[in-house]
């Protein structure tokens, strides 16, 4: 709580120091993510993740509070505070024997005790504040820039530009956790645009630990993004884009010969008809690789495919759709002879609204299927695919 405070009363500090002295622009602003969601369907009794996602309610998602700064036309500054909910740790226990016998004539039973044998985390307890970015920024051109402190990675520096539903679910990449530093993490990035809108580039340095937490070792992330919109002289192709990004996560000393990295590509299609009406086509596919420095262990890959979809008229109101489907072990498949599948599926889509500046609404319907098979109590084999309406 403290903490909380103290950034409070230092963002005020700032902004009134700035308003008197007339030479740097403050600009303040808000962005809440809340949802309401009703389950139609869950997992059965006899599945092991029953009751995780059979309740009904509204929720929080996200909360930013910030402030952008610009001291001049070649340095600025973004700090921004989020909110999440905490991990409650759960522990996991057996009964043990302890080699003494039961004593009737009690209530406990002394021939066994309750051994931890392990420990589950969920992001279920209360809220918590933490910063999200909190960066300085030099572009002196518009084709060289560079950024210093908690910055936006080079994946969600530029997917949001085409997914632009963050309030409604996260782009692929983020959803399923590819990479560690996910949409912010401690570094330094260079960045710019190209000559006539043709695109731009980034590339960033990292700590590796994702967002807010410190570092460990000496190790360092990496990674870049480079995206193109090669038709800026066609007026019917100028909303065309494509864009690639590459991570490599850092090597962690308990776990040196283990080696962790991810790309991305996208294609992009969007055409404005006139201002107030327009559509958009959207395809990404990307993977991860975790590779192992002891010639015995075979790499683990995962891969994922995002597609959307989106018709804007009217200004204010629109459609949108999204089909998902995510691989955490492309060798764990039935069709290669290998374990069981355990792919899970997307299914998105809502209609939308945005009533005035600032506020955006969806009412979208949602499938989630997850592939692998589950045996229920009578022993046959199922598939369950819980369905959500969420507002």
């Amino acid at each position: 709580m403290k903490r909380v405070l103290a950034l409070s009363a230092c963002f005020c500090l700032i902004f009134a120091g700035s308003a008197m002295a007339g030479d740097v622009s403050v600009t303040p602003f808000a962005k809440i993510f809340a949802h309401y969601q009703y389950n139609m369907s869950g997992y059965e009794d006899y599945d092991a993740r029953f009751d995780t996602n059979d309740h009904n309610g509204f929720e929080l998602t996200r909360t930013y509070l910030g402030l952008k700064a610009e001291f001049n036309d070649d340095w600025s500054a973004n700090v921004t505070i989020d909110s999440k909910r905490a991990a409650v740790v759960t522990a996991e226990t057996t009964a043990v024997s302890t080699g003494v016998a039961d004593d009737p004539s009690t209530e406990e039973d002394e021939s066994t005790t309750e051994a931890v044998t392990g420990f589950t985390s969920a992001n279920t307890g209360r809220y918590e504040f933490f910063v999200k970015y909190a960066y300085a920024t030099y572009q002196p051109v518009d084709y060289f820039g560079t950024s210093f402190g908690m910055i936006v990675t080079p994946y969600a520096a530029n997917i949001y530009t085409y997914w632009r539903y963050r309030y409604v679910a996260d782009a692929a990449f983020s959803l399923y956790g590819m990479t560690r530093s996910s949409t912010a993490d401690l570094g330094v990035a260079v960045h710019g645009g190209f000559p006539g809108g043709y695109g731009g580039y980034q590339l960033a340095i990292l700590n590796g630990e994702g967002v807010g937490a410190a570092e460990t070792n000496a190790g360092k992330a990496g990674g870049g993004a480079l995206w193109l919109t090669p038709f800026q002289t066609v007026e019917a192709l100028k909303g065309f884009a494509l864009m690639g990004t590459y991570h490599y996560d850092k090597v962690q000393p308990d776990y040196v010969e283990e080696l962790r990295t991810s790309w991305q590509a996208l294609a992009a299609f969007r055409y404005d008809v006139d201002e107030s009406m327009g559509f958009s086509v959207n395809g990404e596919f990307g993977g991860r690789t975790i590779g192992f420095n002891d010639d015995v262990t075979d790499p683990v890959d995962s891969q994922t495919i995002s597609a959307w979809a989106d018709f804007w008229f009217l200004a204010r109101y629109g459609l949108l759709v999204r089909y998902d489907a995510f691989d955490p072990n492309t060798e764990n498949d039935k069709d290669k002879g290998i374990g069981y599948q355990d792919e899970t599926t997307l299914l998105l889509a809502g209609a939308y609204v945005h009533p005035v500046k600032g506020i955006k609404l969806c009412l979208n319907y949602r499938n989630v299927g997850y592939t692998e098979e589950i045996v229920d109590d009578k022993g046959d084999s199922v598939t369950k695919q819980p369905d959500q309406f969420v507002f």
